[in-house]
């Protein structure tokens, strides 16, 4: 799954925990999880750019 579809999922996540006007902690445990995952992809994407792209050191 791509970063732009994880940052979604975070996003409806939290619109559907406010749906009552309030998160409860599964709610909470289960964004913060997302949100990690979400994260981690694009910690990764963003390394790998640098990797491919950086100027090579003399």
């Amino acid at each position: 799954m791509g970063t732009a579809v994880k940052r979604g999922k975070v996003d409806a996540m939290i619109l559907k925990a406010l749906e009552d006007g309030q998160i409860d902690e599964a709610e909470l445990a289960s964004i913060i999880t997302a949100h990690r995952q979400h994260i981690a992809a694009r910690h990764a994407e963003v390394g790998a750019i640098l990797a491919l792209h950086r100027k090579p050191q003399p």
